[in-house]
């Protein structure tokens, strides 16, 4: 299988970073890119989950990474997120009862909280995954190549304030 592709930052660093490398096609741009106001969350979610969606959203349409494509991967990726936040607070409500030490002996309580807390590593596993295609970790965010913002030239900047 051999040693995986370094960081494009990493490369960069190193001065051996190429985007005419002959093995590697790189797309400069996002085909159908999506702009902020495209995709609102959906009414079914938490207002945890629709904070975040927005907020990435908003994020990621200022890179410029995410196209018409992607929303449904986006969309499967806070839905894992949604239903962490759920049984996250089921949990809590478990913990929050006042007869905590009762119930706990009970091997019925024992099994539905394990339960419970398998199903939330599975759903936080699956938001990890999606979170990291889309570049939401530190390491991930390093390999993503964002096309840099070009400056408007002054005669662009000057027509521009004239149709303002």
């Amino acid at each position: 299988m051999g040693r995986s592709r370094k960081p494009a930052q990493e490369l960069k660093l190193a001065g051996t970073f190429d985007r005419g490398y002959p093995r590697k096609d790189w797309y400069t741009s996002t085909p159908f890119a999506v702009t902020g106001d495209e995709g609102a969350a959906d009414s079914k979610y938490l207002k945890r989950t629709q904070v975040a969606w927005h907020s990435f959203m908003k994020v990621k349409s200022v890179q410029g990474i995410l196209s018409e494509e992607d929303l449904c991967m986006v969309t499967l990726m806070f839905d894992a997120l949604d239903n962490l936040y759920r049984i996250q607070d089921q949990i809590d409500a478990f913990y929050k009862k006042p007869n905590l030490a009762a119930l706990l002996a009970d091997e019925d309580y024992r099994s539905q909280l394990k339960e419970m807390v398998q199903i939330r590593k599975n759903h936080e596993t699956s938001f990890a995954h999606f979170a990291c295609k889309f570049g939401m970790t530190p390491a991930e965010r390093s390999k993503l190549t964002v096309a840099d913002k070009k400056d408007e030239s002054p005669m662009l900047q000057l027509l521009n304030r004239a149709k303002a």
